[in-house]
């Protein structure tokens, strides 16, 4: 990614704080969104079965089905954030020397 250069001269280590920063904010909005999407959807569901709905073992199934499938994705992604937030530290140490 060229990165325009106008009065300043920034160093590697400063472009790379801010394409972090910029990653940081992108990757936790995602880990958000698939946290509140799964927990909207598992919530949404425990709200029939409170309901009394014959189909208890049914939902209960989808539950597990949602929890499945969303545990690895918000898992990698949280993953990715934390590497992200090292590398930020980790050349915002180097810039400032």
């Amino acid at each position: 990614m060229p990165v325009k250069m106008t009065l300043h001269q920034y160093s590697a280590n400063e472009i790379k704080v801010y394409t972090n920063k910029c990653t940081s904010v992108k990757e936790e909005s995602y880990l958000k969104y698939l946290k509140s999407k799964s927990s909207e959807l598992t919530d949404l569901l425990e709200l029939f079965i409170e309901g009394g709905n014959p189909r208890e073992e049914i939902l209960k199934c989808k539950i597990d089905e949602i929890q499945y499938r969303f545990k690895p994705k918000i898992t990698e992604a949280a993953r990715l954030l934390k590497n992200t937030q090292k590398r930020f530290e980790y050349n915002l140490k180097r810039s400032t020397n």
